[in-house]
């Protein structure tokens, strides 16, 4: 999320085309499509099974005003109305969550990101190790993005690629990076500069 744009991304099991309804109030006026990522993946440890297919969507929702909150539904799936805040165009204050190694234990992943959702934070950046094997792609729900429920759908969350996150199949780019965008990148927010 920055000053006018802000970057949304899902995962379905379907492969049709998918759609971000969002806007300043709930009746969402702005729409934009995706075309989506194909991931197939085979389930770790179990042999018999056949590969699985899911679909990545990325997209941006741009010409955003600075310091708005925004409303947004993802359109096609049972998702909620969530919104999150546009950095403002100027300020001198930022408050903002670090951690890293979360994988291994979802349970205590989790229990720091309830502690977070109470901060009430702009932004939150986590610095490596987000699975235990970044080539398994079921981790990746279990140990990342299911602690982060409640979180993620709100609070920009910056991830940094560390060594247990590696795989040939480029997990980490293909459900983490947003179009455009790199695996290193700066994040500017107020009187803020913070590379990762």
């Amino acid at each position: 999320v920055s000053q006018d744009k802000a970057a949304v991304m899902w995962e379905t099991d379907g492969a049709s085309s998918g759609k971000v309804f969002y806007g300043q109030n709930k009746s969402l006026s702005d729409s934009v499509s995706t075309n989506p990522i194909r991931v197939q993946y085979k389930i770790k440890g179990d042999d018999n099974s056949p590969e699985k297919t899911v679909f990545i969507h990325k997209t941006w929702l741009e010409d955003l005003e600075p310091g708005q909150t925004y409303y947004y539904r993802i359109g096609g799936t049972e998702s909620d109305t969530h919104s999150f805040q546009t950095q403002p165009s100027e300020t001198d204050e930022v408050t903002f969550a670090v951690y890293g190694d979360c994988r291994s234990n979802p349970s205590v992943h989790r229990k720091i990101v309830e502690q977070i959702i109470r901060r009430n934070v702009d932004f939150v950046v986590i610095t490596g190790d987000l699975v235990t094997e970044g080539d398994v792609y079921q981790l990746w729900i279990r140990e990342f993005f299911k602690p982060l429920e409640g979180l993620a759908e709100s609070v920009p969350v910056y991830a940094v690629k560390g060594n247990h996150d590696l795989s040939d199949e480029g997990y980490f780019e293909k459900l983490l990076v947003p179009p455009g965008e790199s695996a290193n990148f700066a994040i500017d927010y107020g009187p803020v500069h913070y590379y990762c």
